[in-house]
């Protein structure tokens, strides 16, 4: 399941319409480092295999199988400390992390 919080629906609506795109919001596994996989998004047309979720209007899109590794995914928007981005949680973590103390590409993961 895919929850998208009011204020990054508003964002993402300000984001469309300033750039005058209509595909969806894709909600992606993205590099892993140290920390495991990471999650992003991206502007993307959806695919036959996605899971689709609207919300005002806006069709999100996530990987099949992503929603269910990672128990449910939120996306918000947040502005702290005058800096603003957008996050995004998951009820489990995504796992897979590493210890990266040998360094990068010496033994470690990353």
């Amino acid at each position: 399941m895919l929850q998208v919080t009011e204020s990054a629906r508003q964002a993402v609506k300000n984001f469309m319409e300033q750039n005058n795109l209509t595909s969806a919001i894709r909600v992606f596994q993205g590099m892993g480092g140290c920390s495991g996989p990471q999650l992003a998004i991206k502007v993307d047309e959806p695919k036959d295999n996605d899971e689709q979720f609207e919300y005002d209007g806006q069709v999100y899109v996530v990987d099949k199988g992503l929603d269910l590794m990672t128990g449910g995914i939120t996306l918000d928007f947040i502005e702290v400390d005058g800096r603003q981005g957008f996050t995004i949680g998951t009820v489990r973590p995504m796992g897979g992390g590493c210890d990266c103390s040998s360094g990068c590409g010496e033994g470690g993961c990353c």
